[in-house]
């Protein structure tokens, strides 16, 4: 992260060094994905029942749906491409995923806008995003559902609204943090 911020110093030609561009390409790479994975909320909880526990939902086992088997992956791969499949598979070759992907943010933000969200951005710290996730699994990702059967589309529905709040909140948090970042004032 420290060569990141350094990035904040530098001019943007500055930048010769393939290896120290590979870096932080890869620097970047992990942080939009922690920047995504910190608002999945069976990252932040784990149901147990006398003393066995699901972690995380992966032990949390559905009837088979959609190639998913547990409630882990579910909230993982189907939630955000269930209707209208949102967020699309890089099937149609990159330009045309990126416009579809492009599509799908821009839908996001139009129905969660930042000023929704003034007060949850900003400054916070890990420890009450783990605390808002975990009240998040135990109001949505584990209400209104059982193991080995198949997620109600009342469920599906709820979680994809869910999901598409959440991913609404991350790329605010994780633009603000790239502002900080890149942007000299």
């Amino acid at each position: 992260m420290e060569e990141l911020k350094e990035l904040k110093q530098e001019k943007t030609g500055s930048l010769e060094k393939k290896m120290r561009r590979n870096r932080i390409s890869d620097l970047m790479k992990y942080l939009i994905h922690f920047a995504g994975d910190m608002f999945h909320p069976l990252h932040m909880a784990t149901r147990c029942i006398g003393g066995k526990c699901d972690n995380g939902g992966t032990g949390f086992p559905l009837t088979k749906f959609q190639k998913v088997t547990n409630l882990h992956e579910l909230w993982d791969k189907i939630l955000l491409k269930l209707r209208d499949r949102t967020m699309p598979e890089f099937e149609k070759g990159f330009p045309e995923s990126c416009k579809l992907y492009l599509d799908a943010v821009t839908s996001i933000m139009a129905t969660h806008p930042r000023t929704r969200f003034v007060i949850s951005i900003g400054k916070i710290k890990l420890e009450s995003i783990a605390k808002a996730m975990f009240a998040i699994a135990a109001k949505y990702a584990y209400e209104d559902i059982s193991p080995d059967q198949l997620p109600s589309e009342k469920y599906r529905d709820r979680g994809y609204n869910v999901c598409r709040v959440l991913f609404a909140v991350a790329g605010y948090r994780l633009a603000d943090y790239m502002r900080e970042i890149f942007i000299q004032e």
